[in-house]
């Protein structure tokens, strides 16, 4: 293995335990409780950067005919913050 494939499972490490941290908000927004302490402008730049992070993985997929797995987990966790955006979004629109 060389350097460059163990940095790129680092990157998709790191992209998987990021994912992770999606658990709780979305339990609590999932359960009813109030949103209010939930930053939307947080969530923005959370969605904005997952989606670089995908543009960047896609790319690699498509150019280097690698990074299947980057692309697939950047693929995920863009999914899950642009879903927890909405989710906030949606639950404070109804209270």
């Amino acid at each position: 293995m060389t350097i460059l494939h163990l940095a790129d499972w680092a990157q998709m490490t790191t992209v998987i335990i990021s994912m992770i941290g999606y658990v709780p908000q979305l339990i609590k927004i999932r359960n009813g409780a109030s949103t209010a302490g939930i930053a939307v402008g947080t969530w923005v730049l959370w969605t904005a950067s997952a989606a670089l992070a995908l543009f960047y993985g896609a790319v690699h997929y498509v150019v280097d005919d690698c990074c299947g797995v980057l692309a697939f987990t950047s693929f995920v966790n863009f999914l899950l913050s642009l879903g927890t955006l909405l989710a906030v979004l949606a639950r404070r629109k109804l209270t």
